[in-house]
């Protein structure tokens, strides 16, 4: 027989599991983003220098807005993800207009937009 105590316990675990998941699900959807798709956004220009790879782009989705980015660097190519999320008052959004990426670029020969289920979109060859 299940005493009070017990079902107490399960039942704390069960309201502090929901609780995580709820807290993670606000923090990935509405602070920091989810990758978006390599069309999300209309890129302009693109200008690399040693040290600075300057996105100029547009979002015509006026209800999203860019949260942050991620990249790595592989044999000469920056790979790019873009991370978007609904316009709230949560997060805090890069100027739509120039996405700015620091590092060291002196070597790179190709920088590819990387979205959602592998896809991929160059937007800059040397």
């Amino acid at each position: 027989m299940i005493n009070k105590k017990t079902n107490s316990k399960i039942l704390l675990g069960l309201i502090g599991t929901f609780t995580l998941v709820v807290v993670v699900g606000v923090y990935v959807f509405f602070i920091r983003g989810m990758t978006q798709d390599v069309e999300w956004l209309g890129v302009n220009n693109v200008d690399v220098s040693e040290d600075t790879i300057v996105i100029n782009a547009f979002n015509p989705n006026s209800g999203d807005m860019i949260t942050g980015y991620d990249y790595t660097t592989e044999d000469k190519t920056v790979y790019v993800k873009l991370r978007g999320t609904l316009v709230n008052r949560l997060g805090n959004s890069i100027p739509k207009d120039n996405i700015v990426i620091n590092g060291n670029f002196s070597n790179i020969d190709k920088i590819v937009l990387q979205g959602k289920s592998n896809q991929r979109k160059i937007i800059w060859n040397k």
